[in-house]
């Protein structure tokens, strides 16, 4: 968002691996996809609270009060 790139054009990382295979045949890292995860959810409650926060503002303003 500093960057001032619209978010809907901004386009998935994603990378292929040669990593050999993990007991569930596949080479998802489940560690990193869990702190992934949390950090998008980290980010996404920031964003949330901070338009939430913006808006309260402005309603104070228009109020007056």
């Amino acid at each position: 968002m500093n960057s001032g790139e619209n978010p809907a054009d901004v386009q998935p990382a994603t990378s292929f691996t040669s990593d050999p295979y993990n007991l569930a045949y596949n080479n998802v890292n489940l560690d990193q996809e869990v702190v992934a995860s949390s950090e998008t959810q980290l980010r996404y409650d920031l964003a949330l609270r901070a338009t939430g926060d913006r808006f309260s503002l402005l309603n104070i303003v228009a109020k007056g009060a």
